[in-house]
């Protein structure tokens, strides 16, 4: 009996050091898995900013977000950096070193200057340990920013160093009244230490002739849609950003007939430009002579890119119903798909469909959004009442005046992903008679000018209103951004 007992407690003792040693090792291989997930998503992140190297992308911004620091590139990409705390080294406008935007009083330049350097794993600037480590695998262990120069430190020793495309400013323009020919462009000058934008009244251009509609930046010249007067046509105006001084005009005719252009997009060296009287121009940026084929619908309007074609809205002043399809490389008309009345703006959200509004201006129906499939040619009514819209990254975002009294004001985002809609901002009481919209790309804020008022009202990404300018003309068309690659 006593031998059965202990054979009993041996076979229990042995069973219990197996089950521990099992623990152990499922344990160890749990970590396993983790380091190698993490090693990847360290791996991943080098070649990230080795293949953003090699498409000459620029940083737009790094900001802090979900425990780690995400940088956005030139393209729109991000990348996200969450292996621990990764410091962003800066020069403040003292000419000392910051870190994470504390003032560390330590010289960037001069006899006292001092270089980030790794001293006994921790980051050091001259002889001040800043406590913040540098190790784990190939990660990003500091961010320096340096002269407009972003410099990624990494872990193993390498660095891989980029430009920064910094923002200078931003033009408005403004329609002005109906026949009055006192359209405007403005200049606002950006502080970057104040994070505020100024007009600059040497670069306010009054009187900007009868109607301007729309404005674009491509390459190193600004493009403008002047829409002019059914009588005399209107033109495109080509003007250098970099003083807003006009290049050349360039009066579009069909035939005889003169043209009335709207809205504008730029594609592989070509400008194209909706035409109100049914027709679409295509300019090369380089002759800059003006091509124009006729379309079916009248009353062109908003003009967008996608695959291989144009998709222009044909608002027929309120009583259009179809939005033309133009083979690009042809640059003739294929077809039409019938929509609801009135298609005015239109707008690629970047996952394979086409945003579009039908206006109430005009119209019998009230405003509305609406989804076009461009393979199935299939439309999707969203029952969101917007007579502008705009996408960013994530959203479509959309505003109207919906109160002529009091100029009260909806302001709406829908979300790419899922098409759910909701309030953009808890700032809308500040908005009056909303009108057009636009997006930094260097930033993802959102402004929105104001009809039958000069209001610019400037939003952060997240809806809150960070100020309201000025442009000195009422109205505001189009809103586009100066920025400069350092």
């Amino acid at each position: 009996m006593k031998r059965i007992t202990f054979l009993l407690a041996l076979a229990l003792s042995l069973n219990g050091c197996y089950r521990d040693d099992i623990n152990d090792l499922n344990k160890k291989y749990d970590e396993l898995r983790e380091e190698q997930a993490r090693q990847a998503d360290l791996l991943a992140t080098y070649q990230s900013l080795l293949q953003a190297l090699q498409d000459k992308l620029t940083v737009t911004s790094i900001v802090d977000a979900d425990g780690g620091s995400k940088i956005t590139f030139s393209d729109g990409t991000e990348l996200l950096v969450t292996s621990g705390h990764t410091p962003v080294m800066t020069i403040g406008a003292n000419g000392n070193w910051f870190v994470d935007g504390v003032d560390t009083e330590k010289k960037s330049t001069g006899q006292e200057g001092v270089s980030p350097r790794i001293v006994d794993g921790y980051w050091r600037l001259g002889d001040v340990n800043t406590g913040v480590k540098a190790e784990g695998g190939p990660s990003i262990v500091s961010i320096v920013d340096v002269g407009g120069k972003i410099t990624f430190h990494m872990s193993d020793g390498t660095s891989v160093t980029m430009g920064k495309t910094a923002l200078l400013g931003m033009y408005v323009l403004s329609e002005g009244m109906m026949n009055g020919a006192n359209g405007q462009l403005a200049y606002f000058d950006y502080n970057a230490e104040t994070n505020k934008f100024a007009r600059n009244e040497e670069r306010r251009l009054k009187n900007y002739a009868e109607t301007p509609n729309d404005l674009l930046i491509y390459g190193s010249k600004m493009y403008c849609a002047i829409t002019g007067t059914s009588a005399t046509g209107g033109l495109v105006r080509v003007i250098n950003p970099a003083t807003g001084e006009t290049v050349q005009d360039i009066p579009i005719t069909l035939g005889t007939v003169p043209q009335q252009p709207r809205r504008l997009i730029a594609r592989e060296g070509n400008v194209y430009v909706s035409l109100y009287p049914g027709a679409v121009a295509c300019i090369d940026t380089l002759s800059r002579t003006p091509r124009v084929t006729g379309l079916t619908g009248t009353f062109s309007e908003g003009i967008r890119a996608f695959g291989q074609s144009l998709y222009i809205c044909n608002s027929g002043q309120g009583t259009g119903n179809t939005i033309s399809i133009v083979d690009i490389a042809q640059f003739t008309e294929t077809g039409t798909i019938t929509v609801p009345a009135n298609p005015v703006y239109i707008v690629n959200a970047g996952n394979g469909e086409l945003y579009f509004n039908t206006a109430s201006v005009g119209s019998a129906t009230p405003a509305n959004l609406h989804v076009l499939d461009p393979a199935t040619k299939q439309v999707t009514t969203l029952d969101v009442p917007v007579e502008n819209i705009v996408a960013g990254k994530n959203y479509v975002y959309g505003a109207a005046t919906t109160g002529w009294t009091y100029g009260e004001s909806e302001f709406k985002k829908i979300s790419i992903a899922d098409k759910s809609v909701s309030d953009f901002t808890t700032d809308i009481d500040e908005v009056m008679f909303a009108y057009k919209l636009a997006i930094n790309p260097l930033t993802d804020e959102v402004f929105l000018t104001q009809q039958m008022g000069q209001d610019i009202y400037r939003f952060k990404e997240d809806g809150t209103l960070v100020e309201t300018l000025k442009a000195g003309q009422q109205n505001g068309a189009a809103v586009v951004f100066v920025s400069v690659v350092k």
